[in-house]
């Protein structure tokens, strides 16, 4: 449990020392005239996200394990809920399904006329 709190603290003063080298780095570029690389400022928000990340209250101290979650309906286990439900059962159709047509008959026969002067 202590090399877990020492390696947290570990990486905060890392994040933290970059962050800061990325601030004085982007400070000397502006005062010197030119202009600030996104990959400076890229780096130091996410180090600052990263030490954001780490020191959020999660409300649980470093290495405690997190407890399992509760059974569903208030402590009923899955396989008494699938004995608690009805069977489900089988009705047959009302009324005698018609057969699909076939693959040609899906068009109506309609005749067809000579064109006039043919």
């Amino acid at each position: 449990m202590s090399t877990d709190r020492a390696s947290v603290r570990l990486v905060i003063i890392f994040l933290g020392l970059v962050s800061l080298v990325a601030l004085g780095g982007g400070l000397w570029l502006s005062h010197d005239g030119k202009t600030i690389p996104p990959e400076l400022i890229a780096m130091g928000s996410a180090a600052l996200g990263g030490i954001t990340g780490l020191l959020a209250h999660t409300g649980r101290d470093i290495g405690e394990v997190i407890p399992p979650p509760p059974e569903p309906l208030g402590g009923v286990p899955a396989q008494r809920l699938e004995a608690m439900l009805p069977a489900p059962t089988y009705q047959p159709p009302a009324a005698p399904v018609a057969p699909a047509p076939a693959a040609d008959d899906w068009l109506p026969a309609v005749p067809v006329e000579p064109a006039p002067g043919a």
